[in-house]
């Protein structure tokens, strides 16, 4: 099927780029571009389901989180936004890349104290989504003041969780429909039984399981895997919950 407005191109670039990131493919295009892609197809009559049906996803919210992202973000930022199963991702440090999913968190803070905070969290190797959440909502709870010491007590409560954290994107509706309709404790229950299974050599503290992100929390500070090995863990954490039942 064809999405009115884009070429065969653009088409697939959204299947490739939001479609198949649960089959195990790597995203090979940027958000920024993708974002551009759902706009022209919006303005050419398409609507959000009609180009969901096509790609291959069951909800709209990552058509909508393309559209308010790159309309709330700073432009400056805009060209660094990655998808967590991006190569690129090995580069963030260096080149201060964010994922979609902490690009989400940060085009809600205020415009003018988007670029702050993104110093902040790169230059501290803060890359969790929920860390810039927890750094959004502090800064609504002070209206914007106090900006420094809100970054202060982020670091405060790091250096108190001194255990290792892996986290990434996924789509839980297309994965299990079951677990996607259990409430937050039960989810986390059955995603802890599984991760437990994915990582059995290291003894898990914490996992939590959201919409479109998990977090696995270790007992160590520090866990011995490769990127390749995370990426296999992650295959069987995915396997994991599409066979639950």
């Amino acid at each position: 099927m064809k999405i009115k407005g884009l070429t065969n191109e653009e088409t697939f670039i959204l299947s490739r780029n939001i479609g198949n990131q649960d089959s195990g493919f790597k995203a090979t295009d940027k958000p920024k571009k993708v974002a551009y892609i759902i706009n022209k197809a919006l303005k050419a009559g398409s609507t959000d389901e009609e180009i969901a049906k096509i790609i291959g996803i069951n909800a709209t919210t990552m058509i909508y989180r393309h559209i308010y992202i790159f309309e709330n973000l700073h432009k400056d930022l805009q060209s660094l936004v990655i998808y967590g199963s991006s190569l690129d991702k090995k580069d963030r440090e260096s080149k201060g890349y964010i994922t979609f999913q902490v690009a989400n968190e940060l085009s809600r803070i205020k415009e003018e104290y988007q670029k702050q905070v993104h110093k902040f969290i790169t230059e501290n190797k803060i890359y969790g989504w929920n860390d810039t959440k927890s750094i959004r909502e502090l800064l609504e709870i002070n209206d914007y003041k106090d900006i420094e010491k809100i970054f202060k007590t982020m670091l405060e409560r790091r250096g108190a969780d001194n255990h290792h954290r892996i986290g990434d994107e996924l789509n839980l509706e297309d994965l299990n429909k079951k677990i996607f309709k259990l409430g937050q404790n039960e989810r986390d229950k059955v995603f802890k039984k599984i991760a437990v299974k994915a990582y059995s050599e290291d003894k898990i503290k914490k996992a939590s399981l959201g919409y479109r992100y998990y977090e696995i929390v270790f007992e160590k500070s520090s866990i011995s895997l490769s990127q390749s090995e995370v990426d296999k863990r992650k295959e069987k954490l995915i396997e994991g919950l599409k066979k639950y039942k």
